[in-house]
């Protein structure tokens, strides 16, 4: 990705073309597998989906109306970070971190990855109805508080929920990697 800010057209197709790879991906199991823990204290190829589900909603009641409660948040603690840095600050201090409780996937033996595609879709429908909603000055000039990374524009909110998908996505191929090894 470029190391110039990323339009909100563009941040939406980007978030389009996430959510689709990872459904994409997840279609192609084996149903069994979906489930299948990776080790008894890590989450199943569903799980990450869940959790993104999860992580990926909260982001997006963020873009609700009004606007201007995201006010109390103050201003970005790195109002110039662009895509690039800010992953990088994450991939670097991300290791060891665990979800907070409220984003743990908590399935149910007899879950089935219907309803959790249907919820992925729901979520990248908020997400493109509630950005048409917002400028690009909006973007930059609201905060939302991310429990890892801090205080962070709204735009720096969506490349967080790019990257958070993508090292989900990661982890995903790495489980269905050792099942098929």
């Amino acid at each position: 990705m470029s190391e110039q800010k990323i339009d909100r057209p563009a941040l939406l197709q980007l978030l389009r073309e996430s959510f689709q790879k990872i459904q994409a991906h997840l279609q192609d199991y084996d149903a069994a597998q979906l489930f299948e823990l990776e080790q008894a204290d890590k989450w199943s190829a569903a799980g990450h989906l869940q959790h993104l589900i999860q992580s990926n909603a909260s982001i997006a009641s963020e873009f609700k109306e009004p606007k201007n409660r995201l006010s109390a948040f103050g201003k970005p603690a790195q109002p110039e970070t662009n895509y690039q840095a800010l992953r990088a600050r994450y991939t670097k201090g991300v290791v060891g971190v665990k979800a907070p409780a409220s984003l743990q996937p908590q399935l149910t033996p007899a879950a089935t990855i219907e309803p959790l595609f249907q919820n992925w879709q729901m979520i990248l429908h908020k997400f493109e109805q509630r950005l048409a909603n917002w400028t690009e000055e909006e973007l930059d000039q609201y905060t939302i508080p991310h429990p890892f990374l801090g205080a962070l524009s709204a735009r720096q909110m969506l490349y967080f929920a790019l990257f958070h998908n993508e090292h989900h996505l990661n982890s995903i191929r790495r489980i269905q990697a050792k099942q098929q090894a």
